[in-house]
């Protein structure tokens, strides 16, 4: 006579009279799947450019491998599907806890549940089964503590994805070097470069009330940036952020079309600044303003003569600031960069050698030094949303910070350690149309 069985540890025996024992396992396998048509199951799905609730199918099969059968095989979730999905085995309605009475030797059962998922976000779903091993002919299925020999723990999940529409944003190109009066806190001079938006740039901003899941590193901006402190003679302190598939530090991107003769310097953002230097913010009046749509022709305000769907573009995240002076310490801040193409040559110097009448190009950089540590924490992501672009046609940051949270034990958005930049100089920046490559 064979048994199933278990000893001290746990581990399932099996024994012939007067014969050795052996272990023997018992095994269980789930498959958690989920699909939009009911035909390809995968354990990611990922459904593009969602924003409503979405339809969808999961499927739980459940396989009893051992060479004996299985009794009592319960099903649960370990977190459930969502509200209003219904499920069925073999056409019959079930629900969770599910326990299947008898569940023969390599017989499976599949558990087919219909529903919808929120978009855009994402869903997830997790199961487990554990069964008894069922007495037969030959098979004692009592373990050595009294019970029926269980069956492993076996669990499986899936998931399904949904990414918002994007909205197509703008790129942008060039750079330029700033003097000494256009710093904050001053230094020599600053110089500036790179590219932001290409591949791919979509439009959008993060929202603090979903956590790390509410848009903050944005996959599908993409680019490489750096802006550089200089001290005439002495150190220098370099920012970088970068987005190319392996990092992601932009977190929003907007575009607008803006006029020429419309903004409003009359109230700074930090009446009480304790930087001195810190430069007011340009409002618009909102009359002509286009948002992430087709500019204006004007070869005046720009961007003519180069054809582009913006004349202004702002974006903002988190990057590396590295400061130099016999060594290197690198820090974390938040920035947020507000770029204006006025058309050719761009820098104020240009401009006025070639006697155009073109506006100048405006370029300013703002950053938050944090603590690297506090990067993804609650209020550093409030303050990656309150100066985030949600529109580029104001340049102001919010007051206070969202999602009810404190920084130093205030509401209100502090002041930037770094504000440099105003009208640009020399150099020059250019706004692009969009690639046409999608973020997928």
């Amino acid at each position: 006579m064979h048994a199933v069985g278990q000893d001290f540890a746990g581990r399932t025996v099996s024994s012939s009279d007067n014969a050795s024992v052996h272990l023997i396992p018992v095994p269980l396998t789930c498959e958690k799947l989920v699909s939009s048509n009911g035909v390809d199951f995968v354990k990611n799905l990922v459904l593009n450019a969602q924003s409503t609730p979405q339809n969808v199918i999961w499927k739980l099969t459940v396989t009893n491998p051992n060479g004996f059968p299985l009794q009592n095989v319960i099903l649960t979730e370990v977190n459930a599907l969502p509200s209003g999905t219904s499920c069925t085995t073999n056409g019959t309605a079930v629900t969770f806890p599910l326990t299947v009475a008898f569940l023969d030797a390599g017989a499976s059962i599949d558990v087919i549940c219909s529903g919808t998922v929120s978009c855009p976000g994402s869903t997830a779903n997790s199961c487990q089964a554990q069964g008894e091993v069922s007495p037969t002919a030959g098979i004692c299925a009592i373990g050595t503590n009294g019970f029926p020999v269980k069956s492993d723990i076996c669990t499986s999940s899936a998931s399904v994805t949904c990414i918002p529409p994007s909205t197509s944003g703008c790129r942008t190109t060039g750079g330029g070097k700033q003097p000494s009066q256009n710093t904050c806190p001053v230094i020599g001079y600053v110089t500036h470069g790179g590219q932001v938006g290409a591949p791919f740039g979509a439009a959008g901003a993060p929202d603090c009330s979903k956590g790390l899941a509410g848009g903050f590193y944005n996959p599908c901006i993409r680019g490489e940036y750096q802006h550089v402190r200089h001290i005439k003679g002495g150190p220098r302190s370099t920012f970088h952020a970068a987005s190319n598939g392996r990092e992601h530090d932009f977190d929003s991107l907007a575009c607008a079309c803006l006029p020429c003769d419309t903004f409003d310097l009359s109230t700074p953002v930090w009446p009480t600044s304790n930087l001195s230097c810190h430069p007011q913010d340009r409002t618009y009046n909102g009359d002509g303003i286009i948002e992430n749509g087709l500019c204006n022709t004007d070869t005046i305000c720009g961007p003519e003569p180069g054809k582009a769907p913006a004349n202004k573009i702002c974006f903002s995240g988190v990057g590396d600031y590295t400061l130099s002076n016999d060594r290197k310490t690198e820090n974390k801040v938040v920035f947020r960069v507000d770029i204006e193409d006025r058309g050719q040559p761009g820098g104020a110097h240009p401009i006025s050698k070639a006697n155009k009448l073109n506006a100048t190009d405006r370029y300013r950089m703002r950053m938050w030094i944090i603590n690297p540590l506090d990067i993804d924490t609650a209020p550093i992501l409030a303050l990656r949303e309150a100066v985030a672009c949600k529109n580029a046609h104001i340049e102001v940051v919010a007051g206070t910070l969202p999602c009810g949270q404190l920084i130093n034990g205030r509401t209100s958005v502090p002041e930037p350690d770094i504000d440099d930049g105003g009208d640009l100089d020399s150099g020059n920046r250019q706004i692009h149309p969009s690639t046409g490559a999608t973020c997928n």
